[in-house]
This record gives C-alpha cells, structure tokens and sequence, in this order.
C-alpha cells in the first residue's frame, strides 16, 4: 500500500517532534542531577553526568554543557580534560567568555604566558564585540598576566581598574595583600 504525502509529512514532524522532546528531558535530567551531585561534592560523578549532554549531538546547549564539563573538572582537579571541554566549547561558540577565562586561568597557572595571553586577548576581543564590561576576576586575571609577561604600564591599568569598579571584590583585597 502508497502513503499518501501529507501522511508521510505528518510522521516525519511528530517523530522529529518526539526526538526532540526526548533529547530535552534527557538532557534536562542530566543536566539537573548533575548540578544535585555538585552540590553533595560528588564532582567525579557530576563530571560523568554532564559529559553525556556534552557528547550529544542533538542536544542544543552543548557549548554550554562543555563550559559546563570544564568547570566541573577543574572542580576535580582534572586541568588536561577541563582544558579539553573548554575548547570543545569555545569551537562550538567562538564568543564564549567561559572558555576563553578558564583557559587563560589555566595556561597562566601552568606558565605558559604566550598561550594565557592569546586566549585573554580572546576573551577581551569577545567584551569589547560585545560591549560588555570586566569582571572583578577577569581584570584580576588581566593583572596577574601583565605581570608575568612583565608589562608593568598593562598590569598598572588592571590594578587601577580593579580598584576603581570592584574596591570591595575578594580579588582587589587579594592584590592589595600582595602589593
């Protein structure tokens, strides 16, 4: 027997509808118990849970699940596989502020300046696209790679922005102790 045409349309959107409905909630049930595991210091498990969202092709906050992922193995003190999320992000949203930070974080504390300031410059092009302005931790970051790369006139800038915006800010107090 032929099916007729607007029968065959109406399976394919009710059974694109229910694969999207279906990705959704499992996503959304991931998403949720992984952020209850978080919360009762079951990181490894937490980071188990999200990377399933992450890894789904279908599901279509995957940038944010592996910003996500990233934060979460950093929470575990995995850096190699945070390092992995966080670009895996940054490659599905090239104007991710999460990534971008956290690698630079990332890079800094392992010392490698060059690569640190590359994805600060990112995260800096992304403010200025975006008419955003600095966090507290973000200038605090700026500061402490101007240092590093010895360029004494750019940390002067983010110390004095920092001072300016954020004067109550745990990372102002942070670099007033270290002064």
């Amino acid at each position: 027997m032929i099916e007729k045409p607007y029968r065959s349309i109406l399976k394919a959107i009710s059974w694109r509808t229910v694969g999207t409905m279906d990705t959704f909630i499992v996503s959304f049930v991931i998403t949720s118990s992984s952020l209850y595991l978080m919360s009762y210091k079951k990181v490894p498990e937490a980071c188990d849970h999200i990377s399933i969202a992450a890894l789904d092709v279908d599901y279509g906050a995957r940038q944010r699940a592996n910003e996500n992922l990233g934060i979460c193995w950093l929470a575990n003190h995995h850096e190699s596989r945070a390092i992995n999320a966080f670009e895996k992000a940054w490659t599905l949203d090239a104007n991710s502020t999460v990534s971008s930070m956290n690698l630079a974080s990332i890079y800094l504390k392992r010392k490698r300046i060059r690569l640190a300031n590359r994805w600060f410059a990112r995260f800096e092009k992304i403010l200025s696209d975006n008419k955003v302005h600095h966090t507290a931790a973000s200038l605090s970051l700026g500061l402490n790679l101007a240092k590093a790369g010895g360029k004494k006139n750019a940390a002067a800038s983010y110390a004095f922005k920092l001072k300016k915006r954020f004067p109550k800010s745990e990372e102002d107090k942070r670099y007033k102790r270290t002064k």
